[in-house]
């Protein structure tokens, strides 16, 4: 089994927090090849030590956002070499805090597992302009096999977008376009975990000072407790 991971960082700030060396140097074991992508700006030379004992290499893309450092990566051709020959493609991202649970736990369990690809988390169906918008996994945790990796259907959302679920919006980002297109093409899904929402009037402290036992995974984005099971 090879594995490629993909890594963004908003580098707007210039800075790489503990919770991402925390989160790198645990998934580090489950990867053969990692690439750091920085977007939004660069990292002084004393940020970037941080995360390159885990990188294969660390890139500053000419991007602004996620969506566009994404497609800068899965079209750049100094990229598609460790891209093509991996048996999964890990995309994540810096918005979550984890793993309270090892990595490398979540992957032997989804080793049984014959979707195509799967993630942590997924944003339920809703309503959108009086249209309903599909369920999908949510990017900053994605896992593609390679029978995605190798399709057609990958490289055209990829060079070009799609249509989500709702015909009337364009969505060409790795959100629900990316699922809606793959499961119409006859590709399928799961989720590692079960979901819940929860209000928090407390600031979110270090990763490293919760309990590794609770098996959360936390996204700073969306405020949600995600508990990881087989």
């Amino acid at each position: 089994m090879k594995r490629t991971g993909l890594f963004f960082a908003d580098g707007r700030y210039g800075i790489i927090n503990n919770y991402i060396t925390f989160l790198l140097e645990d998934i580090d074991a489950c990867l053969d090849t990692l690439i750091i992508f920085i977007y939004g700006g660069d990292l002084s030379d004393g940020e970037k030590e941080k995360v390159s004992f885990y990188a294969d290499r660390v890139v500053a893309v000419p991007a602004y956002n996620k969506k566009s450092a994404l497609r800068y990566a899965l079209t750049d051709d100094m990229f598609l070499a460790d891209i093509i020959c991996a048996d999964e493609l890990v995309v994540f991202d810096d918005s979550f805090y984890g793993p309270f649970i090892p990595f490398a736990d979540v992957f032997n369990g989804m080793s049984q597992s014959k979707a195509n690809f799967w993630g942590i988390s997924r944003r339920a169906a809703y309503h959108d302009k009086g249209e309903i918008v599909n369920e999908y996994l949510q990017r900053y945790f994605m896992v593609f096999r390679k029978e995605i990796i190798e399709s057609d259907a990958f490289k055209s959302f990829v060079e070009n977008g799609s249509e989500c679920s709702v015909p009337s919006r364009k969505n060409d980002d790795f959100d629900d376009g990316l699922t809606w297109f793959l499961s119409n093409r006859g590709f399928t899904y799961v989720l590692t975990s079960r979901r819940f929402s929860i209000s928090l009037g407390l600031q979110i402290f270090e990763v490293s000072l919760m309990p590794e036992s609770m098996g959360y995974f936390v996204n700073w984005y969306c405020i949600l407790l995600n508990i990881w099971y087989n």
